[in-house]
């Protein structure tokens, strides 16, 4: 699981989506069996969500959960909703 993970979080770096905490480029935290995504705009973490869904349907070793998953928006406008689906 640690190897797909991994596998994972380079994508998400390689994607270049995130937010800047102070002089840190932050675009995903883990702990355990979860993982947070922060962006700085909506277009961003949809695209950080197309990358998880689509490695969740070639990565065998990892399933995400849409009914266990959570959306935060601080500022701005929030959206209506993501088109994030996982059908496994």
């Amino acid at each position: 699981m640690t190897h797909a993970v991994d596998d994972l979080i380079k994508e998400l770096r390689l994607a270049g989506y995130g937010v800047r905490v102070g002089v840190q480029h932050m675009g995903s935290l883990l702990s355990a069996d979860d993982i947070v995504l922060l962006a700085g705009s909506c277009y961003g973490l949809q695209k950080m969500l197309d990358i998880c869904t689509q490695y969740g349907h070639t990565c065998r070793d990892i399933i995400f959960n849409p009914a266990k998953s959570q959306l935060l928006t601080i500022g701005g406008r929030n959206p209506p909703a993501f088109d994030w689906y996982q059908t496994r």
